[in-house]
C-alpha cells in the first residue's frame, strides 16, 4: 500500500498552481512599477488564483493524484496566461501565416499529450512538485519584496497639489465645461514643416466655430503625464526634496497629481458633475474624482494590459464588430468613437457637468485610416509612419468637427471647450530609443517638434482678446476660471521644461527660447 504523502509535499501540491498565478501578477505588477500601484493589481491577482485553483480542483475531480494534478493544472495556467507572446512571436516576427485556432488546438494536442503521459505515469512526481514549489515561492516573494521596497521609496500621495486657496463664484450661466486632449496632436506649424501637411481647413473650421486657436502654444512639459498633471493644477511642477521618489524614472507622483487636481475639486466644489473619460493609459483609465467614469470594458486596464499575452486575449474582444476584432488595437478600435458617441450624449443631459476625455489620437499605436476605417497591423505595418499619423490626425478631426457641431447646437447655454495636446509626436531619434534618449542633447528640431501643439478655446461670450497667441495649458483653467468664476488668479509666465532622460524625469531646465 502506498505511503500516504507528507504534509508538507502535500501542501506544496495545492500550493503550485497557486504560486505560480501570484507570481504572474506580481511579477506583471514589478515589471511596470514605475506607471502602476499595487492596488492596481488586487482584483486581478485575486482572479487569477482563483483560476489557478479551479484547474487544480478541476483536474483532481478527473481522479488525477495530487501532484500530477500539481504539474498539469501549473502548465495550462503557464499556457494559457503567456500563450499569446509565442503566436505574436510565430505571427509577426517569424512572419508565419498561422491562424490563431490552429496555433491554439495545437497547443492543446501538446498540453494534452502531455497529460496523458503524466496520467499514465507510474512516478509520484512528489520532489519535482515540492522543488518546482519552493522555486515559484522564492520567486513571488522576490517579485514581492521588489514591489514593496519601491513603494516604500515613493513619496506620501497626498499633498502632492495642495490648494490654491481660490472659492469659485456661482456664474449666471451654468455651463457645461469640456476638456478634450488629443494626444501628440502637433501644432499646424510642424505638421507644415515636418510633415508636409496643411491643417488650414481645421483650424479655419475652430476658428469659424467660434474657437480662439493658438498658433504659437507649446506644451509646458514633453511627456503626457508631466503635461496634463500642471494643465490640471495650474501650475508648474515644484517638488519638494520629500516628494520626488528614490527611483526618478518613477511616473506615480504626476500620475497621483493628475488623478487627484485642483480643477476637477474646484469644479466639484461649485457644484458641477465629473465625468471622467479616459484612456488605456494607466494615469488616465479612471479617477477617484469621477461622479462617472465612462468604461468601455468591465476589465481595468491593467488587467487589459496583463491579458494581452495571454490565449484569453482574443476572447475578450469576441463581442466587437468584425473590424474591431481584425484590427491590430481592437480595443482602441473600439473605444475612441463609443466615447466620441458618449460626449454628443452627455450634451444632452443635464447640466452643469465637467467633462475630461483623453483620446489616444494621433497618439499610436496607428489603429485608423482617415476615413475611421479600423486598421490590420498588416495593413498599417505597409504604410510609412508619416502616412499613419496624419490618417489617425485625420480621423480626429473628423470626429471633432462632427463632436462641435453637436456641442454648439446641444440645448442651454453654450459650453465651454478647450481642445488641447498635451504633448507632440516623437521625434524619430527619440521613437528609437525612449529609454536611451537624453533630451540635453536634443536638437532644436526635436524639442520643437516634440513640444509645439494644438490648443483652441471656446469660450462663448467673451473678448477674444483676453487670449494670446503663446499661451500654454497651464494657464488655460486660470484664464478660464477668472472669466467664468470671478477667480482673480493671476496668470503664470507661459515657460517651458525638458528633463533629462528616462532615468531621470525630475530635474527639469528651461527650454522655452528654443521652442518658441
Amino acid at each position: 500500500m502506498a505511503q500516504e504523502p507528507d504534509k508538507l509535499s502535500r501542501l506544496a501540491a495545492w500550493l503550485l498552481p497557486l504560486l505560480a498565478a501570484g507570481y504572474s501578477v506580481i511579477n506583471f505588477l514589478e515589471t511596470n512599477i514605475t506607471e502602476a500601484r499595487p492596488a492596481d493589481a488586487g482584483a486581478l491577482l485575486g482572479g487569477m488564483l482563483l483560476y489557478a485553483l479551479g484547474l487544480f480542483v478541476l483536474l483532481r475531480l478527473l481522479r488525477l493524484t495530487i501532484y500530477k494534478a500539481a504539474l498539469l493544472s501549473t502548465l495550462i495556467l503557464i499556457c494559457s496566461l503567456y500563450g499569446g507572446m509565442p503566436y505574436l512571436l510565430i505571427r509577426y516576427m517569424m512572419r508565419v501565416d498561422l491562424p490563431y485556432v490552429v496555433f491554439v488546438g495545437l497547443l492543446v494536442m501538446l498540453v494534452g499529450g502531455i497529460g496523458i503521459l503524466l496520467a499514465k505515469s507510474r512516478a509520484s512526481f512528489k520532489l519535482p512538485v515540492l522543488f518546482l514549489a519552493i522555486a515559484a515561492a522564492v520567486g513571488l516573494g522576490s517579485a514581492t519584496a521588489n514591489v514593496t521596497l519601491y513603494e516604500m521609496g515613493r513619496p506620501n500621495a497626498a499633498d502632492l497639489a495642495a490648494p490654491l486657496g481660490v472659492t469659485l463664484e456661482t456664474p449666471k450661466a451654468k455651463r457645461n465645461i469640456y476638456y478634450i486632449i488629443l494626444d501628440r496632436y502637433a501644432a499646424a506649424r510642424t505638421l507644415a514643416a515636418d510633415y508636409d501637411f496643411d491643417n488650414g481647413d481645421f483650424t479655419s473650421f475652430l476658428r469659424k466655430s467660434g474657437f480662439y486657436v493658438a498658433d504659437n502654444s507649446v506644451s509646458n512639459y514633453p511627456k503626457t503625464a508631466q503635461s496634463i498633471s500642471s494643465s490640471l493644477n495650474m501650475d508648474y511642477h515644484h517638488f519638494t526634496a520629500d516628494q520626488i521618489p528614490k527611483d526618478k524614472s518613477d511616473w506615480l507622483p504626476f500620475h497621483e497629481r493628475l488623478r487627484h487636481n485642483r480643477v476637477t475639486a474646484l469644479l466639484k466644489g461649485a457644484g458641477y458633475k465629473y465625468i471622467h473619460m479616459g484612456s488605456w493609459w494607466p494615469a488616465t483609465a479612471s479617477s477617484p474624482m469621477a461622479d462617472e467614469n465612462f468604461q468601455t470594458t468591465l476589465l481595468s486596464q491593467f488587467a487589459l494590459k496583463y491579458l494581452q499575452r495571454s490565449l484569453f486575449d482574443p476572447l475578450l474582444h469576441m463581442f466587437y464588430d468584425k473590424q474591431a476584432q481584425n484590427s491590430l488595437a481592437p480595443d482602441q478600435c473600439n473605444r475612441v468613437p463609443r466615447k466620441f458617441a458618449h460626449l454628443t450624449e452627455v450634451a444632452k443631459g443635464p447640466k452643469p457637468v465637467f467633462v475630461f476625455a483623453h483620446f489616444l489620437i494621433p497618439h499610436d499605436p496607428f489603429v485608423f485610416d482617415k476615413t475611421g476605417h479600423c486598421l490590420t497591423r498588416e495593413e498599417s505595418a505597409g504604410r510609412s509612419l508619416i502616412e499613419n499619423y496624419l490618417g489617425q490626425l485625420q480621423y480626429g478631426n473628423q470626429m471633432i468637427r462632427a463632436l462641435v457641431d453637436q456641442l454648439l447646437t446641444a440645448p442651454g447655454p453654450k459650453p465651454i471647450s478647450i481642445i488641447q495636446a498635451d504633448e507632440g509626436p516623437f521625434p524619430v531619434r527619440y521613437r528609437r530609443d525612449e529609454a536611451g534618449f537624453q533630451w540635453k542633447q536634443a536638437t532644436d528640431q526635436e524639442f520643437r517638434q516634440k513640444m509645439r501643439i494644438l490648443n483652441a478655446y471656446y469660450f462663448p461670450e467673451t473678448d477674444p482678446d483676453i487670449f494670446y497667441d503663446s499661451i500654454t495649458p497651464v494657464n488655460s483653467f486660470r484664464l478660464l476660471f477668472n472669466r467664468y468664476f470671478g477667480a482673480e488668479l493671476p496668470l503664470l509666465a507661459d515657460r517651458n521644461y525638458a528633463f533629462p532622460n528616462a532615468a531621470n524625469r525630475f530635474d527639469f531646465f528651461d527650454v522655452t527660447d528654443i521652442v518658441r
